[in-house]
């Protein structure tokens, strides 16, 4: 298989990923930023997520609406900050200094 069929079998996959993200986050996809495709999508006006994320979030069947929370959660309090999986597997950051 030679580069360029690659490639687009990445992206293809990609894409399908990111097709039922969107539909079960009931969110519409903007743009990848800075075009890199698998890098960090935008949805909405202010909504971002790694690729990774969201690959994590399909594959392992996680509750519709669980990312945003999580999003959410590491924006309003940064001692509580963590990654999407730990988060996931139900770690909720450390209230210690």
């Amino acid at each position: 298989m030679n580069l360029e069929e690659l490639k687009k079998r990445h992206e293809k996959s990609i894409s399908q990923y990111l097709e039922a993200f969107c539909d079960k986050q009931e969110l519409d996809f903007d743009f990848w930023v800075g075009d890199h495709v698998g890098g960090i999508a935008h949805f909405g006006d202010i909504v971002f997520y790694d690729f990774m994320d969201i690959k994590y979030d399909i594959d392992t069947k996680q509750p519709k609406g669980l990312i945003w929370l999580w999003a959410m959660v590491n924006m309003d309090d940064k001692a509580a900050h963590c990654n999407y999986i730990s988060y996931c597997m139900g770690y909720r950051g450390s209230k210690e200094s």
